[in-house]
Protein backbone atom coordinates (compact mmCIF):
# COMPACT_ATOMS: atom_id res chain seq x y z
CA UNK A 1 0.00 0.00 0.00
CA UNK A 2 2.59 2.65 0.90
CA UNK A 3 4.59 1.49 -2.65
CA UNK A 4 1.12 2.59 -4.10
CA UNK A 5 0.58 5.75 -2.07
CA UNK A 6 4.41 6.58 -3.37
CA UNK A 7 3.88 5.85 -6.79
CA UNK A 8 1.06 8.65 -6.95
CA UNK A 9 3.26 11.48 -5.21
CA UNK A 10 5.69 10.50 -7.48
CA UNK A 11 3.25 10.58 -10.36
CA UNK A 12 1.82 13.97 -9.22
CA UNK A 13 5.30 15.59 -9.03
CA UNK A 14 6.09 14.63 -12.70
CA UNK A 15 2.84 16.04 -13.56
CA UNK A 16 3.71 19.42 -11.75
CA UNK A 17 7.30 19.77 -13.35
CA UNK A 18 5.78 19.04 -16.53
CA UNK A 19 3.13 21.68 -16.38
CA UNK A 20 5.78 23.99 -15.25
CA UNK A 21 7.46 23.83 -18.54
CA UNK A 22 4.12 23.75 -20.34
CA UNK A 23 2.82 26.43 -18.84
CA UNK A 24 6.02 28.82 -19.68
CA UNK A 25 5.45 28.29 -23.12
CA UNK A 26 1.52 27.82 -23.92
CA UNK A 27 0.49 31.72 -23.27
CA UNK A 28 3.25 32.80 -25.34
CA UNK A 29 3.27 30.31 -27.77
CA UNK A 30 0.59 31.95 -30.29
CA UNK A 31 2.66 35.38 -29.91
CA UNK A 32 6.12 33.72 -31.06
CA UNK A 33 4.49 31.36 -34.00
CA UNK A 34 2.99 34.93 -35.03
CA UNK A 35 6.40 36.67 -34.92
CA UNK A 36 7.94 33.88 -37.03
CA UNK A 37 5.01 34.08 -40.15
CA UNK A 38 2.55 32.11 -38.81
CA UNK A 39 -1.24 33.03 -40.04
CA UNK A 40 -3.91 32.07 -38.37
CA UNK A 41 -4.61 29.20 -41.22
CA UNK A 42 -0.76 27.97 -39.92
CA UNK A 43 -1.74 28.28 -36.64
CA UNK A 44 -5.08 25.81 -36.89
CA UNK A 45 -3.12 23.87 -38.70
CA UNK A 46 -0.16 23.25 -36.29
CA UNK A 47 -3.20 22.69 -33.35
CA UNK A 48 -5.35 20.79 -35.39
CA UNK A 49 -2.60 18.02 -36.72
CA UNK A 50 -0.92 17.80 -33.40
CA UNK A 51 -3.95 17.60 -31.48
CA UNK A 52 -5.59 14.63 -33.66
CA UNK A 53 -2.18 12.97 -33.29
CA UNK A 54 -2.19 13.08 -30.08
CA UNK A 55 -5.37 11.49 -29.77
CA UNK A 56 -5.29 8.50 -31.74
CA UNK A 57 -1.87 7.60 -30.49
CA UNK A 58 -3.56 7.12 -27.15
CA UNK A 59 -5.79 4.70 -27.79
CA UNK A 60 -2.68 2.11 -29.68
CA UNK A 61 -0.01 2.78 -26.77
CA UNK A 62 -2.99 2.58 -24.20
CA UNK A 63 -3.67 -0.94 -25.90
CA UNK A 64 -0.02 -1.77 -26.39
CA UNK A 65 1.15 -1.48 -22.63
CA UNK A 66 -2.06 -3.87 -22.21
CA UNK A 67 -0.56 -6.19 -24.23
CA UNK A 68 2.96 -5.63 -22.82
CA UNK A 69 1.78 -5.96 -19.35
CA UNK A 70 4.17 -2.13 -18.13
CA UNK A 71 2.77 0.96 -17.69
CA UNK A 72 6.38 2.27 -16.49
CA UNK A 73 8.15 2.04 -20.10
CA UNK A 74 5.56 4.21 -21.80
CA UNK A 75 5.21 7.03 -19.16
CA UNK A 76 9.04 7.98 -19.10
CA UNK A 77 9.20 7.68 -22.43
CA UNK A 78 6.34 10.08 -23.24
CA UNK A 79 7.38 12.61 -20.47
CA UNK A 80 10.79 12.43 -21.58
CA UNK A 81 10.47 12.75 -25.22
CA UNK A 82 7.65 15.73 -24.64
CA UNK A 83 9.82 17.47 -22.66
CA UNK A 84 13.06 17.28 -24.42
CA UNK A 85 11.59 18.54 -27.36
CA UNK A 86 10.26 21.71 -25.66
CA UNK A 87 13.12 23.76 -26.01
CA UNK A 88 13.65 23.24 -29.49
CA UNK A 89 11.17 25.79 -30.47
CA UNK A 90 13.98 28.67 -29.36
CA UNK A 91 15.65 27.31 -32.83
CA UNK A 92 12.26 27.30 -35.13
CA UNK A 93 12.54 29.31 -37.35
CA UNK A 94 9.54 28.95 -39.48
CA UNK A 95 6.34 28.16 -38.91
CA UNK A 96 6.74 24.79 -39.93
CA UNK A 97 9.66 23.94 -37.60
CA UNK A 98 7.43 25.32 -34.35
CA UNK A 99 5.05 22.71 -36.18
CA UNK A 100 7.51 20.00 -35.64
CA UNK A 101 8.09 21.02 -32.33
CA UNK A 102 4.21 21.06 -31.65
CA UNK A 103 4.01 17.63 -33.10
CA UNK A 104 6.71 15.85 -31.48
CA UNK A 105 5.54 17.52 -27.96
CA UNK A 106 2.02 16.05 -28.64
CA UNK A 107 3.34 12.74 -29.86
CA UNK A 108 4.68 12.74 -26.53
CA UNK A 109 1.45 13.00 -25.45
CA UNK A 110 -0.40 10.46 -26.95
CA UNK A 111 2.46 8.00 -26.25
CA UNK A 112 2.36 8.26 -22.53
CA UNK A 113 -1.30 9.30 -21.33
CA UNK A 114 -3.59 6.18 -21.17
CA UNK A 115 -0.50 4.91 -19.42
CA UNK A 116 -0.28 6.94 -17.05
CA UNK A 117 -4.13 7.12 -16.17
CA UNK A 118 -4.01 3.14 -16.44
CA UNK A 119 -0.94 3.42 -13.47
CA UNK A 120 -2.74 5.70 -11.41
CA UNK A 121 -6.20 3.36 -11.52
CA UNK A 122 -4.27 0.48 -10.62
CA UNK A 123 -1.96 2.43 -7.97
CA UNK A 124 -4.51 3.43 -5.68
CA UNK A 125 -5.85 2.15 -2.98
CA UNK A 126 -9.79 -0.03 -3.02
CA UNK A 127 -12.31 3.47 -3.04
CA UNK A 128 -9.59 5.76 -3.80
CA UNK A 129 -9.41 5.86 -7.16
CA UNK A 130 -10.94 9.73 -7.02
CA UNK A 131 -8.82 10.36 -4.72
CA UNK A 132 -5.67 9.71 -6.84
CA UNK A 133 -6.87 11.25 -9.86
CA UNK A 134 -7.76 14.45 -8.14
CA UNK A 135 -4.29 14.60 -6.20
CA UNK A 136 -2.63 14.23 -9.82
CA UNK A 137 -4.52 17.06 -11.52
CA UNK A 138 -4.41 19.05 -8.91
CA UNK A 139 -0.44 18.63 -8.98
CA UNK A 140 -0.93 19.44 -12.79
CA UNK A 141 -2.60 22.72 -12.01
CA UNK A 142 0.40 23.96 -9.18
CA UNK A 143 2.63 23.36 -11.78
CA UNK A 144 0.47 25.61 -14.61
CA UNK A 145 0.05 28.38 -11.72
CA UNK A 146 3.41 27.92 -11.15
CA UNK A 147 4.49 28.07 -14.89
CA UNK A 148 2.15 31.30 -15.99
CA UNK A 149 4.09 32.91 -12.78
CA UNK A 150 7.39 32.60 -14.08
CA UNK A 151 6.57 33.13 -17.87
CA UNK A 152 5.54 36.34 -16.11
CA UNK A 153 8.12 37.33 -14.37
CA UNK A 154 10.77 36.30 -17.46
CA UNK A 155 8.42 38.83 -19.30
CA UNK A 156 8.97 41.83 -17.00
CA UNK A 157 12.49 41.21 -16.25
CA UNK A 158 12.78 42.14 -20.48
CA UNK A 159 11.81 45.31 -21.93
CA UNK A 160 11.28 42.85 -25.25
CA UNK A 161 9.96 39.28 -25.20
CA UNK A 162 12.45 37.12 -24.91
CA UNK A 163 11.21 34.17 -26.74
CA UNK A 164 14.63 32.17 -26.98
CA UNK A 165 15.29 32.35 -22.88
CA UNK A 166 11.96 31.50 -22.19
CA UNK A 167 11.90 28.10 -24.13
CA UNK A 168 15.11 27.36 -22.92
CA UNK A 169 14.46 27.78 -19.55
CA UNK A 170 11.04 26.27 -20.03
CA UNK A 171 12.95 22.84 -20.58
CA UNK A 172 14.54 22.35 -17.24
CA UNK A 173 11.74 21.72 -14.96
CA UNK A 174 10.11 19.39 -17.43
CA UNK A 175 13.34 17.41 -17.96
CA UNK A 176 13.51 17.20 -14.24
CA UNK A 177 10.27 16.15 -14.11
CA UNK A 178 10.66 12.94 -16.69
CA UNK A 179 13.36 11.16 -14.81
CA UNK A 180 11.20 11.30 -11.29
CA UNK A 181 9.87 8.93 -13.98
CA UNK A 182 12.32 6.07 -13.66
CA UNK A 183 11.67 5.97 -10.09
CA UNK A 184 8.10 4.47 -9.95
CA UNK A 185 7.78 0.53 -9.03
CA UNK A 186 5.62 -1.25 -11.04
CA UNK A 187 3.69 -4.25 -10.45
CA UNK A 188 3.30 -6.82 -13.35
CA UNK A 189 -0.30 -5.18 -14.87
CA UNK A 190 -3.04 -7.56 -14.12
CA UNK A 191 -3.62 -10.18 -17.03
CA UNK A 192 -5.72 -13.49 -17.46
CA UNK A 193 -3.71 -16.09 -19.75
CA UNK A 194 -7.12 -17.56 -20.93
CA UNK A 195 -7.99 -13.93 -22.33
CA UNK A 196 -6.33 -12.68 -25.52
CA UNK A 197 -5.80 -8.92 -25.51
CA UNK A 198 -7.17 -7.77 -28.78
CA UNK A 199 -7.56 -4.23 -30.49
CA UNK A 200 -11.35 -5.06 -30.32
CA UNK A 201 -13.94 -2.61 -29.29
CA UNK A 202 -16.46 -5.34 -28.68
CA UNK A 203 -14.86 -6.67 -25.74
CA UNK A 204 -15.69 -3.84 -23.65
CA UNK A 205 -19.02 -3.48 -21.25
CA UNK A 206 -22.21 -1.95 -22.99
CA UNK A 207 -22.17 1.09 -20.48
CA UNK A 208 -18.60 1.58 -21.33
CA UNK A 209 -19.54 2.25 -24.80
CA UNK A 210 -22.07 4.26 -24.10
CA UNK A 211 -19.78 6.43 -21.72
CA UNK A 212 -17.32 6.91 -24.46
CA UNK A 213 -20.11 8.38 -26.57
CA UNK A 214 -21.02 10.79 -23.44
CA UNK A 215 -17.23 11.69 -23.02
CA UNK A 216 -17.35 12.40 -26.50
CA UNK A 217 -20.47 15.09 -25.85
CA UNK A 218 -19.24 16.57 -22.94
CA UNK A 219 -15.62 17.18 -24.84
CA UNK A 220 -17.45 19.04 -27.37
CA UNK A 221 -19.39 20.95 -25.00
CA UNK A 222 -16.21 22.22 -23.56
CA UNK A 223 -14.41 24.03 -25.89
CA UNK A 224 -10.94 25.77 -25.24
CA UNK A 225 -10.36 27.98 -21.74
CA UNK A 226 -9.08 31.10 -24.23
CA UNK A 227 -13.35 31.39 -24.90
CA UNK A 228 -14.08 31.82 -21.62
CA UNK A 229 -11.27 34.21 -20.89
CA UNK A 230 -12.12 36.17 -23.44
CA UNK A 231 -15.86 36.00 -22.70
CA UNK A 232 -14.94 37.21 -19.15
CA UNK A 233 -12.91 40.05 -19.90
CA UNK A 234 -15.94 41.26 -22.69
CA UNK A 235 -18.42 41.38 -19.63
CA UNK A 236 -15.78 42.74 -17.40
CA UNK A 237 -15.90 45.74 -20.21
CA UNK A 238 -12.65 45.25 -21.74
CA UNK A 239 -13.48 46.03 -25.84
CA UNK A 240 -11.49 45.46 -28.31
CA UNK A 241 -9.86 48.46 -28.65
CA UNK A 242 -8.20 47.90 -25.37
CA UNK A 243 -7.48 44.11 -26.05
CA UNK A 244 -3.68 45.00 -25.56
CA UNK A 245 -3.86 47.47 -22.97
CA UNK A 246 -1.86 47.17 -19.64
CA UNK A 247 -5.14 46.87 -18.05
CA UNK A 248 -6.73 44.19 -20.04
CA UNK A 249 -3.35 41.93 -20.44
CA UNK A 250 -2.62 42.15 -16.36
CA UNK A 251 -6.10 41.53 -15.83
CA UNK A 252 -6.29 38.16 -18.01
CA UNK A 253 -3.53 37.08 -16.83
CA UNK A 254 -4.81 37.01 -13.26
CA UNK A 255 -8.09 35.63 -14.67
CA UNK A 256 -6.39 32.37 -16.04
CA UNK A 257 -4.53 32.65 -12.25
CA UNK A 258 -8.00 32.00 -10.53
CA UNK A 259 -9.44 29.57 -13.22
CA UNK A 260 -5.76 27.61 -12.54
CA UNK A 261 -6.11 28.08 -8.58
CA UNK A 262 -9.95 26.99 -8.27
CA UNK A 263 -9.09 24.03 -10.36
CA UNK A 264 -5.86 23.04 -8.30
CA UNK A 265 -8.20 23.38 -5.10
CA UNK A 266 -11.20 21.59 -6.30
CA UNK A 267 -9.32 18.64 -7.62
CA UNK A 268 -9.00 16.69 -5.14
CA UNK A 269 -12.31 17.64 -3.50
CA UNK A 270 -13.48 16.66 -6.59
CA UNK A 271 -11.65 13.08 -5.89
CA UNK A 272 -12.49 12.89 -2.60
CA UNK A 273 -16.13 13.01 -2.97
CA UNK A 274 -16.24 10.48 -5.59
CA UNK A 275 -15.05 7.68 -3.19
CA UNK A 276 -17.51 8.51 -0.85
CA UNK A 277 -20.12 8.78 -3.34
CA UNK A 278 -20.01 7.68 -6.53
CA UNK A 279 -19.51 8.84 -9.93
CA UNK A 280 -23.21 8.72 -10.70
CA UNK A 281 -24.13 11.19 -8.09
CA UNK A 282 -20.99 13.31 -8.51
CA UNK A 283 -20.59 13.66 -12.46
CA UNK A 284 -24.53 14.90 -13.15
CA UNK A 285 -23.62 17.66 -10.04
CA UNK A 286 -20.45 18.68 -12.27
CA UNK A 287 -22.42 18.85 -15.57
CA UNK A 288 -25.61 20.57 -13.79
CA UNK A 289 -22.86 23.24 -12.83
CA UNK A 290 -21.34 22.99 -16.11
CA UNK A 291 -24.72 24.32 -17.71
CA UNK A 292 -25.31 27.10 -15.27
CA UNK A 293 -22.22 28.30 -16.23
CA UNK A 294 -22.80 28.22 -19.55
CA UNK A 295 -26.03 29.86 -18.71
CA UNK A 296 -24.34 32.80 -16.69
CA UNK A 297 -21.73 33.16 -19.85
CA UNK A 298 -24.81 33.46 -22.06
CA UNK A 299 -27.22 36.00 -20.13
CA UNK A 300 -24.69 37.54 -17.65
CA UNK A 301 -23.39 41.11 -16.68
CA UNK A 302 -21.17 42.87 -14.28
CA UNK A 303 -18.17 43.46 -12.68
CA UNK A 304 -18.41 40.38 -9.75
CA UNK A 305 -19.90 37.75 -12.01
CA UNK A 306 -17.51 37.24 -14.30
CA UNK A 307 -14.71 36.49 -11.44
CA UNK A 308 -17.30 34.03 -9.83
CA UNK A 309 -17.98 32.43 -13.51
CA UNK A 310 -14.17 31.75 -13.88
CA UNK A 311 -13.78 30.44 -10.80
CA UNK A 312 -17.13 27.45 -11.66
CA UNK A 313 -15.40 27.07 -14.63
CA UNK A 314 -12.24 26.03 -12.69
CA UNK A 315 -14.50 23.68 -10.58
CA UNK A 316 -16.46 22.58 -12.98
CA UNK A 317 -13.08 21.36 -14.78
CA UNK A 318 -12.14 19.57 -12.16
CA UNK A 319 -15.13 17.93 -11.34
CA UNK A 320 -15.69 16.37 -15.19
CA UNK A 321 -12.11 15.61 -15.83
CA UNK A 322 -11.26 13.69 -12.35
CA UNK A 323 -14.90 12.06 -12.61
CA UNK A 324 -14.49 11.13 -15.95
CA UNK A 325 -11.09 9.07 -15.43
CA UNK A 326 -12.52 7.12 -12.41
CA UNK A 327 -15.66 6.32 -13.94
CA UNK A 328 -14.00 5.00 -16.94
CA UNK A 329 -11.55 3.06 -14.79
CA UNK A 330 -14.49 1.32 -12.76
CA UNK A 331 -16.25 0.39 -16.25
CA UNK A 332 -13.36 -1.68 -17.23
CA UNK A 333 -11.68 -5.19 -16.24
CA UNK A 334 -8.05 -4.95 -15.23
CA UNK A 335 -6.85 -6.53 -18.13
CA UNK A 336 -8.07 -3.54 -20.69
CA UNK A 337 -7.21 -0.71 -18.42
CA UNK A 338 -4.53 1.29 -20.65
CA UNK A 339 -6.68 0.19 -23.80
CA UNK A 340 -10.00 1.70 -21.91
CA UNK A 341 -8.07 4.91 -21.02
CA UNK A 342 -6.86 5.45 -24.74
CA UNK A 343 -10.32 4.92 -25.62
CA UNK A 344 -11.40 7.86 -23.44
CA UNK A 345 -8.78 9.96 -24.16
CA UNK A 346 -9.60 9.28 -27.81
CA UNK A 347 -13.11 9.98 -27.51
CA UNK A 348 -12.42 13.20 -25.54
CA UNK A 349 -9.53 14.42 -28.08
CA UNK A 350 -11.35 14.29 -30.99
CA UNK A 351 -14.13 16.34 -28.94
CA UNK A 352 -11.93 19.30 -27.72
CA UNK A 353 -10.41 19.12 -31.65
CA UNK A 354 -14.36 19.89 -32.89
CA UNK A 355 -15.74 22.22 -29.95
CA UNK A 356 -13.09 25.04 -30.70
CA UNK A 357 -13.54 25.37 -34.31
CA UNK A 358 -17.57 24.90 -34.08
CA UNK A 359 -17.39 27.95 -31.03
CA UNK A 360 -15.28 30.35 -32.89
CA UNK A 361 -17.21 30.10 -35.70
CA UNK A 362 -20.62 30.85 -33.68
CA UNK A 363 -18.59 33.73 -32.09
CA UNK A 364 -18.13 34.81 -35.67
CA UNK A 365 -21.67 35.14 -36.23
CA UNK A 366 -24.33 37.70 -35.88
CA UNK A 367 -25.19 35.77 -33.06
CA UNK A 368 -21.84 36.51 -31.01
CA UNK A 369 -20.05 34.67 -28.42
CA UNK A 370 -23.02 34.16 -26.02
CA UNK A 371 -24.81 31.83 -28.56
CA UNK A 372 -21.20 29.79 -27.96
CA UNK A 373 -22.16 29.23 -24.78
CA UNK A 374 -25.90 28.73 -25.02
CA UNK A 375 -24.93 25.94 -27.71
CA UNK A 376 -22.20 24.13 -25.08
CA UNK A 377 -25.12 24.33 -22.54
CA UNK A 378 -27.37 22.85 -24.74
CA UNK A 379 -24.97 19.95 -25.47
CA UNK A 380 -24.33 19.64 -21.90
CA UNK A 381 -27.60 18.93 -21.34
CA UNK A 382 -27.77 15.88 -23.72
CA UNK A 383 -24.68 14.91 -21.66
CA UNK A 384 -26.60 14.86 -18.77
CA UNK A 385 -29.78 13.22 -19.63
CA UNK A 386 -27.78 10.37 -21.33
CA UNK A 387 -25.65 9.83 -18.52
CA UNK A 388 -28.73 9.78 -16.34
CA UNK A 389 -30.50 7.07 -18.38
CA UNK A 390 -27.81 5.18 -19.81
CA UNK A 391 -25.30 5.01 -16.82
CA UNK A 392 -26.72 2.66 -13.81
CA UNK A 393 -25.51 3.46 -10.14
CA UNK A 394 -25.15 -0.45 -9.94
CA UNK A 395 -22.31 -0.24 -12.54
CA UNK A 396 -19.61 -1.16 -9.90
CA UNK A 397 -20.99 -4.58 -9.32
CA UNK A 398 -20.55 -6.04 -13.33
CA UNK A 399 -16.99 -4.48 -13.85
CA UNK A 400 -15.23 -2.79 -11.61
CA UNK A 401 -11.62 -4.41 -10.44
CA UNK A 402 -10.34 -3.36 -7.27
CA UNK A 403 -7.93 -5.03 -5.86
CA UNK A 404 -8.04 -6.01 -2.10
CA UNK A 405 -5.01 -4.77 0.14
Amino acid sequence: MKKRARNIKLLGIISMFTDVSSRMILPILPLFLVSIGATGYAIGIIEGISDVSAALLKTLFGWISDKAGKRKPFIFIGYLFSNMVKPLYAFAHSWFGAFTVRLSDRIGNGIRKAARDAFIAESCREGKSGSAFGFVKAMDKLGATIGTLLVLIVILLYKQPNFKVIFLLAGIPGILGSFVALMLRERKCVQTKKRKISFNFKQFPPQFKIFIAISFLIALANFSYMFFLLRAKDMLGWGTGELLSRNAVISTIILYLVYNLTYMASSQIAGKLVDKFSTYTIIPLGLAVFILMNLGFTLGRGMILPWILIMLYGFTQSIITVQTKTHTALLTPPELKGTAMGVYNTAEGLGNFLASPIAGIIWETRFGAPVSFAFAGVLAIAALLLFLFFQKPHYQNISTYREKE
